[in-house]
């Protein structure tokens, strides 16, 4: 008896070894066997319609598996709004983004921490409005799909702001930001911790 609990024990412990290492291989393959790249031109399509105006990711796309899954735009930038220059509304030399993978079996699409490395953004506004107001969306968001993001950071970013009207004009540069945001950005009252900014 004591021999068929042995060699059931082996044999569970070998199943299991095999399963850990095809979901190992499996990783390894996704990370050096699919290119990233091939993604780029729905995201771009997608954050298009979302935001209205076009988004191109000029550089490379890399991704980082792992119980939150890391992904890296090298070089990108947003268009200005029709009626603002041809100058980009932000653009970076870096975004990361983590995205939590167990919350995807719920619906949920929680990104853990979002970063910007050289961000360029420009404000203005004229007689148009503002170029930051984004428009409506075509189509309602799907309701089964929820948002929460975690954290902000922005590493050596500039912000610059001008107002046609009044002639006015800001700017702030080597800006470094962290900050935690609240789960419910839409909640009545908003706290916001671990706030950092230089």
């Amino acid at each position: 008896m004591a021999r068929h609990a042995r060699r059931l024990i082996l044999w569970t412990t070998g199943v299991l070894l095999s399963l850990a290492l095809l979901a190992m291989l499996g990783i390894a393959v996704l990370v050096w066997g699919v290119n990233p790249d091939i993604f780029r031109g729905r995201i771009e399509r997608a954050a298009t319609q979302a935001l209205g105006r076009p988004v191109v990711l000029a550089g490379a796309l890399r991704w980082q598996p792992g119980l939150n899954f890391r992904i890296e735009s090298a070089d990108g930038r947003i268009a200005n709004a029709e009626g603002f220059g041809s100058s980009s509304l932000a653009s970076w030399r870096a975004l990361r983004l983590g995205v939590q993978l167990k919350p995807l079996l719920g619906r949920r699409l929680v990104i853990d921490h979002l970063e910007l490395d050289g961000l360029q953004l420009s404000l203005a506004r004229n007689a148009r409005g503002a170029n930051w107001t984004l428009p409506s969306p075509n189509t309602p968001p799907d309701e089964g799909l929820a948002l929460a993001l975690g954290s902000v950071a922005l590493r050596d970013s500039a912000v610059s702001f001008t107002d046609e009207s009044s002639g006015s004009a800001w700017s702030a540069t080597a800006l470094h930001l962290d900050i935690d945001l609240p789960p419910q950005l839409d909640a009545p009252q908003l706290r916001f911790s671990g706030l950092s900014l230089q």
